[in-house]
């Protein structure tokens, strides 16, 4: 079964450019020197502009076709280095562009726990290593603004790191001899002043033990993040096998990442099927709302067969995204925490409902395992839980939480109120469904 990979967010950094990449080398392969050296050119994707907020489709509007794909023939290695053109092994690329690219050119993942059937979920991203026949590697950053789930195979390559700044495979991999340039003819040899008389001053700069590190940023934001910049690290030690490592990215959403809503219900949904009874294990995420029994995580569609309706709800979810809904049956109204665990972009009544939080002003006939309802003592309550629960006195409040992250991302909060001595809010959580 293909592995999801949602590890890594793309609003976070590009991954690439903090070059984390432990690479060195040496090794015999040959490597072309001198005269007129054929290029071939890459194919990349312009950029497009942003989607915006979760309430507007994120779709493609109708009225003709437009080819943004840049002529092939005409890519060259741009002076600007905000082009984010570069040379590599006698192939021009310009990011953002396919990972087909990469390995039409000879490319292939080399990563043992990555493969390219392995699925990006939405709004990730994921560093991959590259190496091709000569022995040469390198590192891409793969990334999917879509709302649908991605193979790696048709996943964005947004950044490039090449060269390396620690001695990690040096005996088994060549990057002195990666042939490299970019913009102004900048190399993995070139040095710090050439690098600052082709660019000027960096807009970060970092100066350690062995090696200095120039940053250029074209883009960044408080959400996001860096998205579109280049980083030179500059080895100063006096062994160095190479004199850089040079990260490239620019992650921008392309025509690619248009997605269309699909509204069919995802076929893992009718693998939930609803508890029998309550029980007396507040371990489970097992309640009873309003007479009908749920367990966390379940499926909108129980809500709304059990007679509640949706008054509130974004256009559409992002695979793997969250949202909020706000249900309502009898004058009562609920607002409930959902996921989209489909490999597609979809509506709120295919997600499921992951997390719901109710106190004793919102009206709600609610029972936990153990009869607990908003009638409960605190005597009641203690009856219920177990040594696993953590329980702490506050001046207005008793609190009491069970939290189990590592297998099952399930969490249940109680709130006691000191002055009432009664059940005053509830707050249970559970995220552990994956595709199917």
């Amino acid at each position: 079964m293909p592995v999801i990979i949602g590890i890594v967010a793309t609003v976070a950094i590009i991954a690439v450019i903090i070059l984390c990449i432990a690479l060195a080398g040496n090794d015999d392969s040959e490597k072309s020197t001198g005269g007129d050296t054929q290029k071939t050119t890459a194919g990349n994707s312009s950029e497009n502009s942003s989607t915006g907020e979760n309430d507007t489709e994120n779709s493609t509007e109708d009225g003709g076709e437009t080819d943004t794909t840049e002529d092939v023939t005409k890519l060259e290695v741009s002076d600007d280095l905000y082009d984010y053109t570069f040379e590599l092994e006698g192939v021009v690329y310009k990011l953002p562009c396919e990972y087909s690219v990469f390995k039409e050119n000879g490319w292939t993942i080399y990563n043992a726990s990555v493969t390219e059937e392995d699925y990006l979920v939405s709004d990730t991203g994921v560093s991959v290593t590259m190496t091709n026949d000569s022995n040469k590697i390198i590192m891409i950053y793969l990334y999917n603004l879509s709302g649908d789930a991605k193979m790696l195979k048709d996943a964005m390559v947004g950044g490039i790191t090449v060269g390396y700044f620690s001695d990690s495979y040096c005996e088994y991999y060549d990057v002195e001899n990666v042939e490299f340039s970019m913009a102004k003819g900048i190399t993995l040899k070139s040095t710090e002043e050439e690098i600052l008389a082709a660019f000027g001053v960096p807009n970060e700069r970092e100066d350690g033990t062995d090696a200095v590190s120039l940053k250029y940023i074209e883009k960044q934001s408080e959400e996001e993040g860096v998205t579109s910049a280049v980083t030179f690290e500059i080895n100063t030690s006096e062994d160095a096998d190479v004199n850089a490592a040079i990260a490239i990215g620019n992650i921008i959403e392309t025509d690619a990442d248009k997605t269309e809503t699909n509204e069919a219900v995802p076929d893992y949904l009718s693998l939930y099927t609803a508890p029998t009874e309550v029980g007396n294990d507040l371990t489970t995420g097992t309640f009873m709302l309003d007479g009908a029994l749920y367990e966390l995580p379940v499926p909108v569609s129980e809500f709304l067969a059990n007679g509640w309706t949706i008054k509130q709800k974004p256009s559409y979810i992002v695979c793997n995204g969250e949202g909020e809904i706000t249900v309502e049956k009898d004058g009562v109204k609920l607002t409930l925490e959902i996921i989209n665990f489909a490999k597609y972009q979809t509506i709120a009544e295919n997600c499921v409902v992951t997390s719901i939080t109710v106190d004793d002003t919102d009206g709600v006939d609610i029972t936990l395992p153990g009869g607990l309802t908003f009638e409960s003592s605190k005597a009641d309550v203690d009856s219920v839980i177990t040594e696993d629960f953590y329980y702490s006195e506050g001046n207005y409040r008793y609190y009491y939480s069970f939290t189990d992250y590592s297998e099952r991302d399930f969490s249940i909060y109680l709130y006691v109120d000191v002055e009432t001595g009664k059940l005053q809010e509830i707050e249970i959580s559970c995220e552990n469904i994956v595709f199917e």
